[in-house]
């Protein structure tokens, strides 16, 4: 009995939680609804248990019937948020679950290229391509771009009479050609039958008188032997398309067949040139090529071109394109006052251009008596000649040049035998000139005021009108002659003061005892006719007791009034002695 009563107090604490809060007597059966959320227009529910036993129907919250509610509590509202679909940039996007359009347009996709002229970003110019915007395909333009077509390349008419120089008819690009022919080279012969590792000239061909021929047959034993030089003096810092006007052999020339220097500096380029058949050495047929984008400097410019192995080709010019125009301006280096700046300005006569200021950079090491700071330390010098403040030490003599004679200043020495010799121009002995102001085809004097630091008061003036077309070259020339004692011969610098209004070393020749010397630089300090500062040409080679003779003679381009030569030497004072010599023709 006692077991029976335990059996039903349990199982009345069993049932007891199912029959809370119903009016009859019965456990629930309940049966679980699961959570429904609401959308755009359905309610949506919570959980919850429902009593399937008939009759009854009440909903609990939790599966023992212990927490009674009602549908009304326990129902989610609907949400009226739309979702689904996908808008585009010309319909909105439609409800999944009701079907209403909803929301905003899409956003545009440019991605489709069409060439039309409302697309038009820029038209195609002579070095760049045409640009579109690209568009939506609901037609609406976008904010990219992408390239069309091919540039259109420049078309260069020439500048007044001048085929060297050319403007483009488009724009403010310039083309300035420098010819092969009238470049500085270390070997070249005009002997066709003798061009063997020498680059050799021949006329008629091209937009000069001469081409540089069969580049190939001196490059094919000796790469990197022969070259072309030329100069560019510039304004500002500017970079220059370079390109080449080639006649090629029957196999194509790869670009880095031409090594180019620039400012000592090498110069890269990419890719390879065209098949030959669009130009042919054979048939004298030339073609422009682009080699590749070079930069020049503010101030001189050296541009060699180093012919390499595998070059076959016959060049009748290089060009350079920019902006402006390379070598337009013969340039002078200006320091700034008030500013640790300079600038380059034009030293033509009557031309003002000037270029942009240059902060000074002082790493010039240059060991002079301008430069000395105090016992054997030097200032570090910018390029304009302005000292910094840091210094250096070098053991270096610094020349100080006094008169051989006094109050004559032909000839200056120093203690430690280096000796500058003037010879006045005015009186040097000459193949041709008159006096006054009659200087039609003739070398002639101008009298007045001195031009030089020696006693004469004269000077050689405006050799440009004697050789302006060229027929004259070489017909017209000033002679000097030096004899020394001595059982060496001696190196010596040969400097020309003079007022350059244009031209260089190339514009001259130099003969030392009838043989033609040729400059390790063309450059020359071009400063206008009536400013005359020196230029060097470089070292000659003077024999001992012997009268040398130094002839020189303008050439075609030559444009200067000159001063005096000049000549630097080491030899031994003591022994030497200098002379204006009779000399014969």
């Amino acid at each position: 009995m006692k077991t029976n009563r335990i059996i039903g107090l349990v199982a009345s604490l069993l049932v007891a939680p199912m029959l809370s809060g119903c009016n009859t007597s019965h456990v629930h059966d309940l049966k679980v609804v699961q959570a429904a959320e609401p959308d755009c227009i359905h309610e949506g529910h919570q959980k919850y248990y429902e009593c399937v036993v008939e009759g009854c129907g009440k909903i609990f919250l939790d599966n023992q019937a212990t927490q009674e509610t009602t549908l009304e509590e326990i129902t989610i509202a609907a949400t009226g948020i739309h979702t689904g679909g996908e808008a585009t940039c010309t319909s909105k996007a439609i409800c999944d679950v009701c079907g209403e359009e909803y929301g905003e347009l899409g956003e545009h996709h440019y991605t489709h290229e069409v060439v039309d002229n409302k697309y038009l970003a820029a038209a195609a110019t002579c070095t760049e391509k045409a640009k579109y915007y690209y568009s939506c395909e609901c037609g609406e333009k976008g904010t990219e771009t992408f390239d069309y077509g091919e540039a259109l390349g420049h078309e260069f008419e020439t500048i007044g009479d001048n085929y060297l120089t050319t403007q483009c008819t488009r724009g403010d690009a310039y083309r300035h050609l420098y010819e092969a022919e009238n470049m500085k080279s270390n070997a070249w012969n005009t002997e066709d039958a003798e061009y063997r590792d020498k680059l050799w000239k021949i006329p008629g061909i091209g937009s000069g008188d001469w081409v540089v021929k069969r580049v190939y047959d001196n490059a094919v034993e000796t790469p990197n032997k022969v070259w072309l030089e030329f100069d560019a003096d510039m304004l500002n810092e500017e970079t220059f398309g370079l390109y080449f006007k080639l006649a090629l052999s029957s196999t194509s020339v790869p670009r880095n067949s031409w090594r180019v220097l620039v400012n000592g500096q090498e110069a890269t380029t990419t890719g390879d040139f065209v098949s030959p058949t669009d130009g042919d050495w054979n048939t004298d047929t030339f073609r422009e090529y682009y080699w590749g984008d070079i930069t020049l400097n503010a101030g001189h410019n050296q541009i060699r071109l180093i012919i390499s192995d595998d070059c076959r080709c016959n060049i009748d010019f290089v060009s350079l394109v920019g902006s402006s125009l390379s070598g337009e301006h013969s340039v002078k280096l200006v320091q700034d006052e008030g500013s640790e700046t300079h600038h380059y300005a034009c030293s033509d006569e009557g031309c003002a251009a000037v270029g942009e200021a240059i902060a000074c950079v002082y790493d010039q090491r240059v060991a002079t008596a301008e430069h000395l700071s105090e016992g054997k330390n030097y200032y570090y010098s910018c390029v304009c000649g302005r000292n910094g403040t840091e210094t250096f030490e070098a053991d270096i003599h610094v020349h100080e040049m006094a008169q051989l004679v006094t109050g004559q200043n032909d000839v200056k020495v120093c203690t430690c035998g280096k000796m500058e010799r003037k010879f006045d121009l005015a009186t040097s002995y000459s193949e041709s000139w008159s006096e006054g102001t009659a200087k039609t085809d003739a070398l002639w004097r101008q009298l007045g005021e001195p031009k030089t630091d020696l006693d004469s008061g004269h000077w050689i003036s405006h050799i440009n009108d004697v050789t302006h077309t060229g027929e004259n070259d070489d017909k017209y020339w000033i002679a000097i002659g030096v004899e020394f004692e001595g059982g060496e011969d001696i190196q010596a610098e040969l400097i020309l003061n003079a007022g350059i209004n244009d031209g260089s070393w190339d514009n001259i020749v130099v003969r030392v005892n009838e043989v033609i010397v040729t400059p390790a630089n063309s450059a020359m300090n071009k400063q206008g006719w009536d400013t005359f500062a020196n230029s060097s040409f470089g070292m000659i080679t003077l024999k001992a007791n012997q009268v040398n003779t130094i002839r020189i003679s303008p050439k075609q381009g030559c444009q200067m009034n000159w001063g005096y030569l000049q000549l630097n030497s080491d030899v031994n004072t003591t022994n030497a002695t200098d002379k204006i010599a009779s000399l014969i023709k």
